[in-house]
């Protein structure tokens, strides 16, 4: 075998270096792109609501708007099938670089819009149809981008990878609450973050530029010819994994449910505790700048110890006890006791679903081959996101309505029985995922 010279070994080294650092940096900035332009419809429900769905009571705009926001995420799973199959069949990358073009177009013509004052009926029509273009892009982004670079950077880094990638998203959905914040404090347009989100978008396509394809994508396209270019349907990929599709939809709905708590209800509902605006939005920026810190940590705690299910065992344990216990403390600060007791209730919050999304990405993984890993996942994850993630803030906010601590017991009561699927299901993969 010809001997590679040491400046030319050196050389290969350097650009595989390279290679891994574009990873790392460009995939998480993508996910904070996306995720920043896709929350900010949730994060400012509050405030467009009056706008496109108005009312002679502001809890009727916002319900009208949450519902909106539910219905719109029902598209989902429909869209991840199709951005799935793109993924499987043609590459993770020239998925991403469409599906984030797709988030910039919407993105602009919200942030255009005429309201029902000026166009009556057609206002929340055209913007719904602009929130349907958006949860088709999210559809392909979110797990897109983290199967993306995990195939990149090989099972060593799965928690790493996750990890950052889940830090991007936190931090972008930390912009969309920071949005929230100055639109509060200062009185400026609420439709300036939406033309920035899709400006931002544009540039997210040009950075991908920059990225190549997974080795493990083109690998498996080199050995298509081998299989005939078959491919299983969505009805077979089921069929053959039916205990990972339970397991990710549950994993998805758990996400879906934590995720859009933080960023799409609890703001509504600590103003109608007599917060104010301003209160709201920085209390949820705390609790996505804590997710966004533990999600870096427990991607560097899984690839330390080897094993994702172990944590998220834990955490979805956590979980039914830390949502009564962080309604508590925000009932308990709403009637005038410190004020630390609500930056605690949101970090524990933030905590568990910082936990929660690194563990989800590197579990979804594994339980797919590379061949059905884009479909299987991301059609799985998007039908959880959809019901429990998209459903939430409306069904709380319709609890909160009777008592204010209804949507804790909610939330416990759906956590309880989500953990009881999941470790029955997981069972039975423990070899699989060891």
């Amino acid at each position: 075998m010809r001997k590679v010279p040491e400046n030319q070994a050196g050389f290969l080294k350097l650009k595989t270096i390279q290679k891994k650092t574009n990873i790392l940096f460009f995939v998480p900035i993508g996910n904070f792109l996306e995720l920043y332009d896709y929350t900010l419809y949730a994060v400012l429900l509050y405030i467009i609501s009056p706008e496109f769905f108005p009312s002679n009571s502001s809890s009727t705009s916002l319900l009208f708007g949450m519902l909106s926001f539910a219905l719109t995420m029902l598209i989902c799973p429909l869209s991840a099938w199709f951005w799935g199959w793109y993924g499987d069949r043609y590459g993770r990358l020239p998925m991403l670089k469409q599906s984030i073009m797709l988030m910039a177009i919407p993105s602009l013509l919200i942030s255009l819009l005429p309201n029902y004052k000026e166009i009556g009926i057609l206002a929340p029509i055209l913007l719904i149809s602009c929130r349907i273009l958006q949860a088709i892009s999210a559809s392909g982004e979110v797990m897109g981008g983290k199967i993306f670079a995990m195939e990149h950077l090989g099972k060593r880094n799965f928690g790493n990878v996750s990890g950052l990638t889940s830090l991007g998203g936190s931090l972008g959905v930390g912009l969309a609450m920071g949005m929230g914040l100055l639109i509060s404090k200062t009185g400026i347009s609420w439709r300036l973050p939406f033309f920035i989100g899709g400006s931002l978008a544009i540039v997210g396509l040009m950075i991908r530029r920059k990225l190549s394809e997974s080795p493990e994508f083109i690998s498996l396209l080199k050995n298509m010819p081998k299989n005939n270019n078959k491919e299983a349907g969505i009805i077979s990929i089921v069929k053959q994994y039916k205990t990972e599709v339970i397991i990710t939809i549950t994993l998805g709905s758990l996400l879906g449910m934590l995720s859009y708590t933080i960023s799409g209800f609890l703001s509504p509902y600590l103003i109608s505790l007599g917060f104010s605006k301003e209160t709201a939005y920085s209390m949820g920026l705390a609790g996505l700048f804590t997710c966004a810190i533990t999600s870096f940590l427990t991607g560097r705690l899984i690839d330390k110890i080897g094993d994702a299910r172990k944590i998220m065992n834990v955490n979805i344990l956590s979980c039914i006890f830390i949502f009564p216990l962080s309604f508590s403390l925000i009932l308990l600060s709403a009637h005038g006791y410190n004020i630390i007791m609500l930056y605690m209730a949101y970090i524990l919050l933030g905590g568990v679903l910082g936990i929660n999304a690194t563990c989800c990405s590197v579990i979804m993984y594994k339980l797919f081959t590379p061949e059905n890993r884009c479909r299987g996942v991301m059609i799985c994850y998007a039908l959880g996101i959809a019901i429990f993630g998209g459903f939430s803030p409306l069904i709380l906010q319709l609890l909160n309505g009777i008592n204010h601590m209804l949507p804790a017991g909610a939330l416990t009561i759906a956590t309880i029985i989500m953990y009881y699927i999941y470790i029955k299901n997981m069972e039975k993969k423990h070899d699989a995922l060891s």
